[in-house]
C-alpha cells in the first residue's frame, strides 16, 4: 500500500471487500483453491487505474465500488497460469483459422463469374450477343 498524500481510508472495509470479492469469483467459478490476488493499492494517483504489469490499483482517492472491481480484475488476471492462458490462446488461434466467415463466404461468391442464364423457352443459340 503506498498512500502519496497521506488520506484516510478505511482498512477494514477494504480487507473484508477483497475478502468478499475473491470469494465471490471463486464461487463464480466453482474454484476449488481460494484465489487471493496480489496487488498494491496507490491511493493518491491522479486518476484511477489498474496496472497488471507493476501490479497496482492507483485510486484518485479512496472509493469502494473501484477498490471492489480492482480484486476483481486481478484475480481474474491471476487465477490463469501463464500455461493455461498460452493454451487459450492456441486454442483460440486455431479455431479462428478454422472457421470460415459467411460475410467472406458471400463476398468472394459475389466475385465470381456466374454462367448465363437462358429465359425459358430460349434456345442456345439466342444466348449468343
Amino acid at each position: 500500500m503506498r498512500n502519496q498524500k497521506k488520506q484516510k481510508w478505511p482498512e477494514a472495509e477494504a480487507n473484508r471487500l477483497y475478502l468478499l470479492a475473491s470469494q465471490a469469483v471463486e464461487r463464480e467459478f466453482k474454484l476449488t483453491r481460494p484465489v487471493r490476488p496480489r496487488f498494491t493499492l496507490v491511493l493518491g494517483f491522479e486518476g484511477n487505474q489498474l496496472d497488471v504489469n507493476t501490479g497496482e490499483l492507483r485510486m484518485a482517492k479512496w472509493d469502494r465500488r473501484i477498490f471492489a472491481d480492482g480484486v476483481i480484475l486481478f484475480c481474474m488476471e491471476q487465477m490463469l497460469t501463464p500455461d493455461t492462458r498460452l493454451q487459450l490462446l492456441r486454442r483460440t488461434l486455431l479455431a479462428a483459422e478454422s472457421v470460415v466467415d459467411v460475410d467472406d463466404k458471400v463476398a468472394r461468391s459475389e466475385h465470381m463469374e456466374t454462367p448465363a442464364v437462358s429465359p425459358p423457352g430460349a434456345t442456345h443459340a439466342d444466348n449468343k450477343p
